[in-house]
């Protein structure tokens, strides 16, 4: 019987490294375990099943204590199997080993999240347990960096300072209820995370010259500190730091003489240390599927993107009749003064009355779960990049469902005179609205019961799907994660960027030429299949490439609404984060507009614009402006170019404007030999959406021996609600509305009527003309945004 016998203790991040070793050691004592994990599910398994040969008793609770929801689950959990806590070991910890210029608020809100907050969290929900039993000890495991300058680790040393302000203030609290509350403060270890520092052997090196015992401590000596800690032995301290450094922090090395040539020869332990696997913080592209104008897979698309096509055509028959919706008087009402578009055609599909995203979304989910393993069980994610927005199928239920309720119900031969025009309308209109097309594309394909979510930020949005998957997958909620997104070009869209005099006269693009003169939109669809590094690596499916970040920003309000914003762009990028020296390719937003073109070409030249040549590309020039397929179709396109080890031309150019300074940024007019070497090539991709929604990612190639920092999805915060505003018709007060919504006032009218009134131009600040040819709904929609 050990010291510990008949005692429960919790110990967070118990599976790997310190904290398995202190989960040894409190089971050597006889304390029965309670394993925290999130990742490292291998690792737990392992460490139960060593335990509880050696006669423990061990709870595995998965969960990330940076997350209130999960610690909650967690203790529920305790209460119900167990009923009570006597040991609470705060191990879990993150952060990022990386110089103070790289450092980021998303490192920072990391560390904050998992060691200070998660510390809180526990204990509050641990102290009630251990009262129950009459008290009970909870230790915090800190380090030397938070009283010490330690290199690389500005991270993570104010949230250990933190931790250790915050055992002073819990002991207080808690004294009452009979809790113990103190810290653990280590130096450097002899462990896998002193050997993921940069510059590792000369930091140890330092430190153990620094340190007057001459050796770095080992991760049992720590754990008997921490054992002694709950125990007995030390049932009157509460609300201290206790130091395990061997005398580091003590300074000697500072005001001693230098160690004589005739002094014994100091010998680090040697110790075996495990190859480290970051692999769980990783998202690894596994499967990929698309359609665009002249390809129907990633194959044909990188033959067709190294060879070059002509793609660019006026409207076929079977889409719409360009003389309807098309005129070369700029001025003619909801007519295009371009007729031209890149188009997918000759598409088989089996089911031939099927909408076009919905056969073009299959067809790229089929291609990309082609050689993925799944399991019994997976949770599945679909998160798609779509707009119901100029769907021509929805377009045309929505009139056709109209005019039907007007047309004498006898009248057969003219409701099917109407049927055979508007035939892509024969169905519900509900049917293509996002929802209804998300559930159609997976069906057999995917569980029913997988997630979906369709996501609209305009041309963004593929990758902000990406971004959701990314999290969905870091978070522990799903398994496989398929992400993309898909347009269907329709006549409405055209006719808008028209009046918006953003479409190309000449009718193609030339991104970041000097001839260019607008953008052209196109048809497309593509997915991506994600997984955990880790996990696709137990499964042996291939890993493409790994998405390192996805950085977002919004460009907030600006002079216009079609006016890029570069310090907008440039906060995107910026979050994306990345050592810059990594990145050798850039594929662009690009679009063709002279205006959009010089602003993205000067925020990428603020990132990348080093002393090395950096590629830039779009894709746009050859395949049109795929919306919100935009984005994916890049990083397949990435993906592409780092197997083949290929950085593809530019198609349609021939020089840069005047005003663009390249900055080292090379537009290639012929492949550029990209071949793989020692470190993992890496390619940033841009997304930027109408309105200012933007997006960047970094696709990197699988390279086993590199070394990445290890991240952990920062925990969703509450939402509040801090602002509402309606705008109704017959300009009704927020008084009125409040009335009417409590069932104590009159309904607002139904309607604007005929002419909807122009919002003043503080609202819209947009020309007249441009006003009046812009849909109602989005000038209500910026009316009732302004009254917040």
């Amino acid at each position: 019987m050990g010291e510990l016998s008949g005692k429960l203790a919790l110990v967070t991040g118990g599976a790997k490294n310190i904290g398995r070793a202190i989960a040894g050691e409190l089971a050597a004592r006889g304390a029965d375990l309670v394993i925290n994990y999130f990742h490292s599910s291998e690792a737990a398994k392992q460490a139960k099943a060593e335990l509880e040969r050696a006669g423990t008793s061990v709870t595995l609770v998965r969960g990330s204590v940076a997350q209130q929801a999960h610690v909650d689950e967690m203790f529920d959990t305790i209460q119900e199997r167990h009923g009570h806590l006597d040991i609470l070991i705060n191990n879990a910890a993150a952060g990022a080993l990386v110089p103070a210029d790289q450092l980021t608020d998303e490192y920072l809100d990391r560390a904050w999240n998992t060691n200070l907050k998660g510390s809180i969290w526990c204990a509050r929900r641990a102290a009630p347990l251990m009262a129950a039993r009459g008290g009970g000890a909870i230790v915090n495991v800190s380090s030397l960096g938070a009283r010490l300058v330690l290199s690389n680790y500005l991270a993570s040393a104010p949230a250990k300072a933190a931790v250790e302000a915050l055992t002073r203030y819990l002991a207080v609290e808690y004294a009452p209820l009979g809790v113990r509350v103190n810290s653990a403060s280590a130096s450097m270890l002899v462990s896998e995370v002193a050997d993921a520092f940069p510059d590792s052997e000369a930091l140890l090196d330092v430190i153990t010259e620094a340190t007057p015992m001459g050796r770095l401590g080992t991760p049992k000596e720590f754990a008997d500190v921490v054992a002694f800690l709950v125990s007995e032995q030390s049932r009157w301290i509460t609300g201290q730091v206790v130091v395990v450094d061997g005398g580091l922090s003590l300074g000697a090395a500072l005001c001693s003489p230098p160690r004589r040539e005739s002094a014994p020869e100091v010998r680090k332990p040697a110790v075996e240390v495990t190859e480290r696997d970051d692999s769980a913080d990783e998202i690894a592209i596994v499967g990929m599927g698309m359609v665009s104008a002249g390809a129907n897979s990633p194959e044909e698309y990188w033959a067709m993107r190294l060879a070059g096509a002509e793609l660019f055509t006026d409207v076929p028959p079977d889409r719409w009749a360009m003389s309807r919706f098309c005129s070369p008087d700029e001025s003619a009402e909801d007519k295009s003064y371009q007729g031209r578009g890149v188009f997918v055609t000759g598409f088989q599909t089996p089911a031939p009355d099927q909408e076009l995203t919905t056969s073009w979304l299959r067809h790229s989910l089929a291609q990309a779960l082609g050689d993925v393993t799944r399991r019994d069980g997976d949770r599945c994610s679909l998160t798609v990049g779509y707009t119901a927005d100029g769907s021509q199928h929805l377009e045309e239920a929505c009139v056709l469902a109209s005019v039907l309720d007007t047309v004498d119900p006898s009248r057969d031969d003219i409701a099917a005179a109407l049927r055979q025009r508007l035939a892509r309308g024969a169905h519900e209109p509900s049917r293509f609205l996002p929802s209804r097309v998300g559930a159609a594309v997976l069906t057999g394909l995917l569980p029913d019961d997988t997630d979906v979510c369709m996501v609209d930020t305009a041309c963004s949005s593929s990758l902000y799907a990406m971004d959701i998957a990314m999290r969905g997958l870091l978070l522990g909620r799903h398994d496989v994660a398929v992400c993309g997104g898909a347009l269907a070009l329709g006549p409405r869209n055209s006719i808008l960027f028209s009046k918006l005099n953003g479409l190309s006269h000449r009718g193609d693009i030339r991104s970041f030429d000097q001839a260019a003169d607008g953008v052209i939109f196109a048809d497309g669809a593509g997915l991506v299949t994600l997984k955990t590094l880790r996990r696709a690596k137990a499964d042996g499916d291939p890993v493409l490439a790994v998405i390192r970040a996805v950085g977002g920003s919004s460009d907030g309000r600006g002079t216009a609404i079609y006016a890029p914003n570069q310090r907008g762009q440039e906060l995107a990028i910026e979050r994306a984060g990345g050592p810059i020296d990594d990145v050798d390719w850039i594929i662009a937003h690009g679009t063709g507009t002279p205006a959009g073109d010089l602003t993205e070409h000067r925020a990428l030249r603020g990132r990348y614009g080093g002393a090395r040549p950096v590629y830039l590309t779009s894709n746009k020039s050859i395949i049109g402006h795929t919306g919100w397929a935009a984005g994916v179709l890049s990083v397949i396109e990435a993906v592409l170019g780092i197997a083949h080890e290929t950085i593809p031309p530019q198609y349609r150019f021939d020089a840069a404007p005047r005003e663009v300074d390249d900055g080292h940024l090379t537009v290639p007019l012929a492949p550029v030999a990209w071949p793989r070497g020692d470190r993992a090539r890496t390619v940033a991709v841009s997304g930027f959406g109408f309105g200012g929604t933007n997006a960047h990612a970094l696709v990197t190639e699988y390279h086993p021996n590199r070394t990445v920092v290890a991240r952990e999805p920062v925990a969703p915060g509450r939402i509040a609600i801090v602002g509402w505003a309606t705008h109704l018709p017959g300009d009704v007060s927020h008084a009125d509305v409040t009335k009417w919504l409590l069932g104590g006032g009159p309904a607002p009218a139904n309607s604007f009527g005929g002419n909807y009134p122009a919002p003043p131009f503080r609202v819209v600040p947009l020309p007249p003309p441009t006003v009046r040819r812009l849909d109602r709904s989005q000038l209500m929609a910026l009316s009732g945004a302004a009254k917040i």
